[in-house]
C-alpha cells in the first residue's frame, strides 16, 4: 500500500463545497484532483481571451470567480502541501498546434455550457456561466489523472465511499476542521493509515455485492455498510480492548503482591529468574494484543480511534 500514492478526481465541481466530504478526501487520500477553473480563477489560464482583458478587482465581483478564489483561499495550505491540486488545463486555445478541429469541438462545447446555464437560471437556479464553462471542458477534454470519485468501477473511489461516513462518524465537527487541523489529522492517523486504507479495501468487496444487489446510489450502500458492519465492529473492538485494559490493570496489582514471595537473595540470577516469570505471568495476554492491533483491523480501528480523539 505505501509503494504507490492513493489519489482521486473529483470533477462533481471546481470546488468540493461539502466540507465534511472535503476534510474526508484530504485525509484519506495522498492526492485530490480538481477540475481547472479556468476563467473562475484570475490567475489561471483563460479560457475565454476576452475576458482576460479585465482587471483582477473587475473579475472578482463576479459571483462565480469570488466564490471560488474564497473557497480556494480559505484552504490554501492544503494547495500548498499538494493534497489539492487542479488538473493541468485541458485546453489552451490558439496554442501552437491549435487546430481547426479542436476550436470547433471547444466552440461546441461552449455552446452547450452556454445554454445549460441559461436554462438553469431561467428556473431560478444560481450558475455561474463560467463555473459551467470549466465543468464542461473538463468532462469533455481533461484526461483524468486517475479514478474519479462516484464512480463505482473503482476500488480507490470505492474506498473513499466507505471512508466517508467512518469519519462522519467518529469527526462529529468534521465540517468545522480548518486546513491546519486537517493536515494536524494527517499527521496524527500517520503510522496506521496503511492498516486502515487496507481494511476499508478489503471492505470494498461487499460495497461492490450491495451495488450490485441492489440499485442503491453508491454513497447510499456505502453507509448502510458502514451504519450495519464496521461500525459494530469498531465498537466490539472497543469493548475489548477495555476488557483487556481491565486485565492489564489487574495483572499489575497482583504482580507486586506476586513479587513478596521471592524467595532468591536480590541481584543474583535466581532473583532476576523470578522476577521474569512474575512479568511473563502478568505481561503474558500483551503480545497477543500487540498482534492484533498490527493486522489491518485493529490499525483501521486504532486510526478510528485517534480520529474521534481529535474531536
Amino acid at each position: 500500500m505505501t509503494s504507490r500514492k492513493l489519489e482521486i478526481t473529483y470533477s462533481s465541481d471546481l470546488t468540493i463545497k461539502d466540507p465534511e466530504l472535503l476534510a474526508t478526501l484530504s485525509v484519506f487520500y495522498d492526492k485530490v484532483y480538481l477540475p481547472y477553473p479556468y476563467n473562475c480563477d484570475p490567475d489561471a489560464e483563460p479560457l475565454i481571451g476576452m475576458l482576460n482583458v479585465f482587471k483582477r478587482e473587475v473579475l472578482l465581483k463576479e459571483p462565480d470567480v469570488r466564490e471560488y478564489v474564497s473557497w480556494k483561499s480559505k484552504y490554501r495550505v492544503l494547495f500548498d502541501c499538494g493534497i489539492l491540486e487542479s488538473v493541468p488545463p485541458a485546453v489552451i486555445r490558439h496554442s501552437p498546434g491549435w487546430t481547426d478541429e479542436q476550436e470547433q469541438e471547444v466552440m461546441l462545447a461552449l455552446g452547450a455550457a452556454a445554454l445549460a446555464a441559461d436554462q438553469a437560471n431561467s428556473s431560478s437556479e444560481e450558475w455561474g456561466i463560467r463555473s459551467l464553462i470549466a465543468r464542461t471542458i473538463h468532462a469533455s477534454f481533461t484526461r483524468k489523472p486517475c479514478a474519479e470519485f462516484f464512480s463505482a468501477d473503482s476500488t480507490a473511489a470505492l474506498a473513499g465511499l466507505v471512508a466517508h461516513p467512518l469519519f462522519c462518524y467518529r469527526l462529529p465537527r468534521l465540517a468545522d476542521l480548518s486546513g491546519e487541523q486537517i493536515l494536524e489529522i494527517r499527521a496524527l492517523v500517520k503510522d496506521t493509515r496503511e492498516g486502515f486504507i487496507g481494511y476499508i479495501f478489503e471492505c470494498t468487496d461487499d460495497l461492490e455485492s450491495r451495488l450490485r444487489d441492489s440499485a442503491s446510489h453508491p454513497s447510499d450502500a456505502a453507509s448502510k455498510l458502514v451504519e450495519r458492519k464496521l461500525i459494530p465492529k469498531y465498537e466490539e473492538y472497543r469493548r475489548q480492548l477495555d476488557g483487556n485494559n481491565t486485565k492489564f490493570g489487574s495483572k499489575l496489582f497482583a504482580m507486586g503482591a506476586n513479587a513478596m514471595q521471592i524467595d532468591a537473595s536480590p541481584l543474583t540470577p535466581k532473583f532476576y529468574g523470578q522476577i521474569f516469570q512474575i512479568l511473563l505471568k502478568a505481561f503474558g495476554d500483551v503480545a497477543t494484543v500487540e498482534a492484533k492491533h498490527k493486522t489491518n483491523a485493529g490499525q483501521a480501528f486504532q486510526y478510528l480511534s485517534r480520529l474521534g480523539s481529535h474531536s
